[in-house]
C-alpha cells in the first residue's frame, strides 16, 4: 500500500485533523521504528561531517537517485535533525545561508544528485547517520494499520489539544496486535 493510504487511515481514526507535515514526519519515524521488526528495507548510512561543509552526497541503495527516499537524519550524539526546506529557511531571511553552529535541521538540496544539506553550517567535525529507503521497496499492505496506529500514538503523545497518554498507549497496543496478525513478531 501507499503512504497516502496509511495517512488517510490515521486521519480517519484521529479525533481531529493532523497536518500533512506532521503526518509525513510521523510516517517516516514509524517506518524507521518498524524496520527492525518487519520486512521494511531501510538502509543506514553514516557520513562524516566536516566543519564548514553543509552539503553531503549519500550513496545508499539503488543506482537511480529518483528511487531513494531519505527518511531521517541523526547527528553523532543521537539527536534527530528536523527536516526542513528552502521555503521555511528563506522565510527567516537570507542570513540562514551563512549561519554556523551544530546542525539542527536538514533538507534535500538536490534530490537528483543525492545531496542532503545541513543547517546551520557545521562548525565542528562529527558524523551524521541517514536512514534511507528505496522508493520501489513498497511497504507491505499488512503494515497499513500498524503504521496508522504508530502515527496516532505519536500524535496523542505530543503536547497538543489532543494529548492523551491513554489513547497513545492503546494505539501502541493496537499496532502491536496488527503487526502480530500480519506476520511480524
Amino acid at each position: 500500500m501507499s503512504k497516502a493510504t496509511v495517512n488517510t487511515l490515521a486521519q480517519l481514526i484521529a479525533v481531529t485533523a493532523i497536518s500533512s507535515a506532521r503526518l509525513n514526519e510521523y510516517y517516516n519515524e514509524a517506518l524507521v521504528e518498524l524496520a527492525g521488526t518487519t520486512e521494511v528495507n531501510i538502509q543506514v548510512e553514516t557520513t562524516p561531517i566536516v566543519s564548514g561543509t553543509d552539503k553531503y552526497t549519500y550513496n545508499s541503495i539503488a543506482g537511480n537517485a529518483d528511487m531513494v527516499q531519505v527518511l531521517t537524519v541523526f547527528n553523532d550524539d543521537g539527536f534527530e535533525l528536523l527536516q526542513t526546506n528552502l521555503t521555511q529557511l528563506d522565510s527567516q531571511g537570507r542570513a540562514w545561508r551563512t549561519d554556523t553552529g551544530s546542525p539542527t535541521a536538514w533538507f534535500l538540496q538536490h534530490e537528483q544528485e543525492r545531496q542532503v544539506r545541513l543547517y546551520p553550517i557545521p562548525d565542528a567535525n562529527g558524523t551524521m547517520t541517514l536512514f534511507v529507503k528505496d522508493k520501489e521497496d513498497a511497504v507491505p499492505a499488512w503494515l497499513d494499520l500498524p503504521l496508522a496506529f504508530a502515527i496516532l500514538k505519536r500524535e496523542f503523545m505530543r503536547s497538543s489539544a489532543q494529548h492523551d497518554p491513554i489513547m497513545a498507549e492503546l494505539c501502541e497496543q493496537a499496532g502491536a496486535i496488527f503487526r502480530g496478525i500480519g506476520g511480524s513478531p
